[in-house]
């Protein structure tokens, strides 16, 4: 097959196929949330990204709903036309917000009692969605970073929660803002698409263009108060949110004294690699307090996972002379009942060409949001930085510090 663009379309057809044998494999293991008339619909196909001014197009190559007992109907032939797929473009109407972002403290009035004094307790910083975004783009906008010059991606969980509303939730308000995103994240926020997953994301950057990174975890709190659960749409109970973080704890309780975990199948890769990042921190977790305060922990010990993990993939080979890459910390708190969305930020900063960080903390969100976020996390910082402990930020190298050395020098450095 000498002809490039037929070896290119062959390598998406295989990457397809990759994509739904994994599918079908993990959801073949687990139907339980299924009732006597759901159906699990699927579909799948290439999505074509075109130059110029046509829009995008997807091909579908399988169409189908699957009901409990495993009954397929096969819907191609009626929706696409089975044995000649064509080419489908949807015809989506555009986001519509219902109203101009508002700085004022009036959603502090639709928590109930309850729910506030959580939020207060365990969150003390966490202002909704739309009014965070709008503080950001005001605060870059001084930097002269826009959306004609950026582009922007995101690690966050793929939870529907973080996702449903125009009008509340960041990552939607982030990606309006910007035309587009690249989703970096998989469960629990964390950025499973790797080195691999940046640099092919970080070639997408206009000449002297910036990055702009939302990172964030998920929990959630009900009506009543209680943190790590939430009422998810047509269920009567509430249920775990983060679901991952949740259930990554709680698998390594039940495996407490246990040789090793019972979770090793490979078609669950990430939530292992969630249980054994979170297992050296478990106990500090657990000693945190009551169930509200543990669940509160759990989310920031998975927020440092997070930031942790984009720290080590991230680079700045990209930069031009006057790019910045700005990073947006926090946790995004879904919140039951009539109360917006909110998010907490826990980092916030610019970073230059050579490496300077810049803190817009507390311009953006005030010196409380700033003193907050630097008690809250416990960081452990990458390679050529060192954590400042009085604001408990990783910072660049001191010169004359053992860590600006080399792995090699710092071995001998300490014999």
């Amino acid at each position: 097959m000498k002809d490039n663009n037929a070896q290119q379309a062959k390598l998406a057809q295989e990457v397809y196929t990759i994509a739904i044998d994994f599918l079908n494999e993990i959801t073949a293991t687990y139907k339980g949330w299924m009732g006597a008339n759901s159906k699990l619909v699927v579909l799948g196909g290439l999505m074509i990204n075109v130059d110029g001014p046509q829009r995008d197009v997807f091909e579908p190559l399988m169409f189908t709903a699957v009901a409990k007992d495993g009954t397929t109907d096969d819907l191609m032939a009626q929706a696409f036309n089975k044995k000649t797929p064509v080419s489908w473009t949807p015809s989506l109407p555009a986001p519509v917000f219902e109203k101009p972002v508002s700085m004022d403290s009036e959603w502090i009035k639709t928590m109930p009692r309850k729910q506030k004094r959580t939020v207060n307790a365990h969150f003390t910083s966490a202002l909704p969605g739309s009014q965070i975004e709008e503080l950001v783009f005001r605060q870059i906008s001084k930097l002269g970073i826009t959306p004609e010059n950026s582009v922007f991606a995101q690690s966050t969980c793929p939870d529907e929660l973080n996702h449903d509303d125009y009008n509340e939730d960041i990552t939607r308000l982030m990606r309006n803002r910007y035309g587009e995103v690249f989703p970096l994240g998989g469960l629990a926020g964390l950025p499973f698409t790797g080195k691999t997953g940046w640099g092919a994301f970080s070639h997408h950057v206009p000449k002297d263009g910036n990055i702009v990174v939302l990172y964030a975890p998920h929990v959630g709190i009900t009506a009543d108060g209680v943190v790590g659960k939430v009422h998810r749409p047509g269920q009567k109970k509430a249920t775990s949110a983060c679901g991952a973080s949740v259930g990554a704890y709680n698998a390594i309780n039940a495996a407490a004294g246990s040789r090793r975990l019972a979770a090793t199948a490979t078609d669950d890769r990430q939530l292992n690699y969630i249980i054994e990042a979170l297992k050296p921190h478990v106990d500090k977790v657990k000693a945190s307090g009551d169930k509200n305060a543990i669940m509160a922990a759990l989310a920031y010990e998975t927020y440092a996972m997070v930031e942790e993990m984009l720290n080590d993939i991230t680079d700045l080979k990209w930069m031009d002379t006057n790019s910045k890459l700005v990073l947006l910390g926090g946790i995004m708190i879904n919140m039951d009942g009539d109360a917006p969305d909110l998010f907490i930020p826990l980092n916030f900063d610019s970073i230059n060409k050579a490496g300077v960080r810049t803190d817009l903390m507390a311009d953006a969100f005030g010196e409380k949001a700033a003193t907050f976020a630097g008690t809250a996390v416990t960081r452990s910082c990458t390679k050529g930085t060192e954590l400042n402990a009085s604001v408990n930020r990783c910072v660049a190298c001191h010169p004359s510090s053992e860590c600006s050395l080399s792995t090699k020098e710092q071995k001998k450095s300490l014999k």
